[in-house]
């Protein structure tokens, strides 16, 4: 008698014990979805950086319209991360208010190559603002965005195709018969 009267008393104990754990579950949960959105994001980010400088460093030319098609090439090897809000200047870079922005710079090469010529270097920069799903954070004094930041520099090489003709492809090439 004494054991159906204690448990009585226990009534609604697994209702109440759910109710606790079941929202820090959640938060839980969250959270581990949204670490892993922000590292897909960060590598996506880190390689389009490096795609970018890759290919300021062999294309030709330092202009706007080079600039231009690295813009493109690196939106497109973010994979959706830099669709919008996109802003391409380098002045206060760091200090711009919009999501997403890339810097394309040609610098000074470290034996005074002019910036663009071989022998210099290029700096392709992403900065990237990733919403975090967890809004009730920043009430909490958490964070609701997290900024991701990629950043490559690459020697600028001699264009394998200076002008168009063929030719250059196949002079690079006959040298390896000489190692």
């Amino acid at each position: 008698m004494r054991t159906l009267h204690i448990r009585r008393h226990e009534r609604g104990q697994g209702l109440v014990e759910f109710a606790v754990i079941f929202p820090l579950f959640i938060l839980l949960l969250f959270a581990m979805v949204d670490g892993g959105i922000v590292m897909g994001r960060y590598n996506n980010v880190t390689n389009a950086a490096k795609e970018g400088a890759r290919y300021a460093a062999v294309q030709t030319g330092n202009d706007d319209t080079a600039k231009s098609r690295i813009v493109d090439l690196v939106k497109n090897h973010a994979h959706g991360a830099l669709d919008s809000d996109l802003t391409t200047t380098c002045g206060n870079f760091y200090a711009a208010s919009a999501d997403n922005a890339i810097c394309v710079q040609w610098l000074e090469g470290p034996d005074g190559q002019d910036p663009g010529e071989v022998g210099s270097y290029v700096r392709v920069a992403i900065r990237h603002r990733q919403d975090l799903m967890l809004r009730i954070l920043p009430a909490l004094g958490g964070l609701g965005t997290w900024e991701i930041e990629g950043c490559a520099l690459q020697r600028v090489e001699r264009p394998i195709d200076v002008d168009g003709d063929e030719d250059d492809v196949d002079e690079g090439c006959d040298d390896f018969d000489a190692l």
